[in-house]
């Protein structure tokens, strides 16, 4: 068995694997956020109950025992604000991509930009990605923020690569090399 994920992003904020005590914390988060995070993430309606975050933790862990993805939580003095992730670790190809939300209350604190800093690094640092991207609505304004406040070049927009609610949204890509730090 894999050791779990852990990272100490800063003296407040740690990136942990959540166990599947966490269940009802992360579905308490969803809830409270849920008409926030319906607006650009296609998933939320479809976690109804405890036993839904408590499926997909268990994935989260067997995705990250077989090494195919890292979902984790981001923790903030203590407390589960947020998710955050590596999508695809697409070993030949030496490229992965990472994902976020966010607690809205929690916002304002630094802690996603800090997040995806240091998963940046360890992607490539740990898993030697050559690549990292970073995939948000074009008109996702506080998401797309992050990969430009670290140093991500935007790549341009994918167009409609992404069906949200019965439409096609267009998808602005960033991306940060290896050779770019």
């Amino acid at each position: 068995m894999k050791e779990p994920f852990s990272l100490v992003v800063s003296d407040d904020i740690i990136i942990a694997l959540r166990t599947e005590d966490e269940a009802e914390a992360t579905f308490n988060l969803i809830e409270n956020n849920r008409a926030y995070l319906q607006e650009w993430l296609p998933w939320v309606p479809h976690v109804q109950s405890i036993n839904d975050c408590l499926h997909f933790i268990r994935q989260n862990i067997r995705d990250w025992e077989d090494g195919a993805d890292l979902t984790a939580g981001m923790y903030y003095k203590g407390r589960l604000v947020g998710i955050i992730g590596f999508h695809g670790l697409l070993k030949p190809h030496k490229y992965c991509s990472i994902g976020y939300w966010l607690d809205e209350a929690s916002q304002g604190h630094g802690i996603v930009t800090k997040c995806t800093t240091a998963l940046t690094r360890y992607a490539f640092d740990v898993h030697k990605m050559n690549r990292v991207v970073i995939l948000a609505g074009v008109n996702n304004s506080k998401s797309r923020a992050i990969p430009e406040r670290i140093g991500f070049k935007f790549e341009g927009v994918m167009r409609g690569a992404q069906y949200l609610y019965g439409k096609y949204i267009d998808v602005a890509m960033y991306a940060r090399l290896k050779d770019d730090l």
